[in-house]
Formats: C-alpha cells, sequence, structure tokens
C-alpha cells in the first residue's frame, strides 16, 4: 500500500516556529522578510527579535521610539549624540523627566550611550526622581558619571552598588558626583564593580584610601583599574603594592605615583605574587 505524503509549505508553519526561524536572520535580513507580506510583517514586530536594536533618541521628537512594539525589549539607547560637549546641553528639565519614565517601562535596557549629553557642562539629572533615576541605572551595565547626577542620586546608587542590588560591571567616575559620598561607602560600592575607572581630582584621599584598604579584603570584584588625573600620594607603599598585584589590570595617566610605590609594585611581581596581565 502505498502511502500519501502531505506537503506542508513555509506558510503552514505556526507562528511561534516563524519566530523562531526569524531569530536566526542577520539585521539586514529581518528587515528584508517584514516586506514580504503583512503577516510578515507582523510576526517580525515580535519584540524578541529586536533585542539587538540600539535606539538613537536624539531629542524628544525621538521619544515615540520608545513606545514602538518591537522595541520594548531593546538593550542599549543613544542618547543627545547631537549635543556639543563643550557648551550647555539642549536637553530640558521635561525632557529628561519624560525620558526616564519611558525608560523604566524597557525592562531589558542595560546600556546608555549618553557621552555627549552627560559631557555638556549643564547636563543634570537632579530633576528627575531619585526613584526613577535608581530604578534605570541600577539595570545598567555600565554607568559614566560627570556631574549629572545630585549628591542625593549618587548617594542612594553608590548605596545599591554596595549592597549588591545593581548589575553593574564598568563604572567611569568624573565630576564632582561622589565628593559627599563617605569614604566607607566610596569603598564598599567601588570594590563591588568588576571594571573601574576614576577620573577626578575630586576623589578625596580618604576615599581612595579606603577603597585601597577594601581591595585587600576578600569578597571584592574588582579586576582592572584606571586612574586618571588622581591623587594617590598618600597612599602607603605596601599596600599599593598589594592592591595593585591583586587586580588583573591597572593603568595610570596624570597621576603621579611615586618611586617607593612602584618599588613595592614590582617587587610583588618579582617575588611571582601578582594576578596581573
Amino acid at each position: 500500500m502505498a502511502l500519501k505524503m502531505s506537503q506542508t509549505t513555509i506558510a503552514n508553519l505556526p507562528e511561534e516556529m516563524m519566530i523562531k526561524i526569524f531569530e536566526l536572520l542577520p539585521p539586514q535580513d529581518l528587515k528584508s522578510v517584514m516586506l514580504v507580506c503583512k503577516e510578515w510583517e507582523e510576526m517580525g514586530e515580535d519584540p524578541t527579535l529586536w533585542t539587538w536594536a540600539r535606539v538613537t533618541v536624539k531629542s524628544r521628537e525621538d521619544f515615540h521610539k520608545l513606545e514602538i512594539s518591537r522595541f520594548q525589549l531593546v538593550q542599549e539607547l543613544k542618547i543627545g549624540d547631537n549635543c556639543d560637549v563643550y557648551e550647555d546641553c539642549q536637553w530640558t528639565e521635561e525632557d529628561w523627566i519624560e525620558l526616564f519614565e519611558l525608560m523604566v517601562n524597557l525592562p531589558g535596557l542595560n546600556m546608555l550611550n549618553s557621552l555627549h549629553c552627560f559631557r555638556a557642562h549643564r547636563s543634570n539629572l537632579s530633576c528627575v526622581d531619585t526613584g526613577l533615576v535608581l530604578n534605570v541605572f541600577k539595570r545598567l551595565k555600565k554607568v559614566v558619571m560627570y556631574q549629572q547626577l545630585s549628591h542625593e542620586q549618587s548617594h542612594q546608587l553608590f548605596s545599591s552598588m554596595a549592597q549588591n542590588k545593581c548589575s553593574l560591571e564598568i563604572i567611569q567616575i568624573w565630576g564632582d558626583s561622589t565628593t559627599k559620598v563617605s569614604p566607607g561607602l566610596f569603598a564598599s560600592a567601588v570594590s563591588n564593580v568588576e571594571e573601574v575607572l576614576l577620573g577626578n581630582w575630586e576623589i578625596s584621599h580618604e576615599q581612595m584610601e579606603a577603597l585601597f584598604v577594601a581591595l585587600t579584603k576578600e569578597g571584592s570584584s574588582l579586576k582592572k583599574l584606571g586612574l586618571s588625573s588622581c591623587n594617590t600620594d598618600d597612599i602607603e607603599p605596601a599596600l599599593m603594592g598589594e592592591v595593585v598585584n591583586k587586580l588583573e589590570e591597572f593603568e595610570v595617566a596624570n597621576t603621579w605615583v611615586k618611586s617607593d610605590q612602584i618599588l613595592e609594585i614590582l617587587l610583588k611581581i618579582v617575588n611571582g605574587e601578582s594576578k596581573l596581565n
């Protein structure tokens, strides 16, 4: 008895399987298949297919992008790339407040590319409710701090970092956002991040010393430390040598490291007591 074979075309596949197929497509091909027919266009709007996309928000005229269905699981936003880092930020307080209200509703967001806006001389987020700021910042993998956070927002963020309530893997600290953070909290927070760049003379001796002491203890997550325009003169040479050699990477720029501190670092390396790459 001959078996009768039925034919199945791609049009007969269930939507779940079609979306799985679409997931295998590179971005340009995904955009192309959405032009095939209305049904494929609708399936192609599934947010799980667009997590790779980086959405650019130059001004409030772009806010509507954050409500498009395909971008509801987007992971990265590029903010204000039309701002001049040497001039005042063009964004108003109302712009920042509305933006954060929109970002709170993007559960996959973990990267803000906002270099130009946050380096602008008068850009700051003190106008935004601290709870909103923390809700967004605690989900980020990388934070670049200039003067954009208020002292209260900085304190709350560092408290969350110290309590391991953040997803932060990389933090860069510039400007004076941390000047009122206590040395103990500063050290506890920064030592819980894998990669840190400190680029500010405003970081006090007490904060720097507390950080180095914290890094001698077990449980520190810090692997890479960069110092730019920092004051390390008063760090004890033995403490400097011990901490630097617990790290995988250590870089300095525009930072004076004294000869006896360098000697202690080198002695650890020569004695095979270093983790430096």
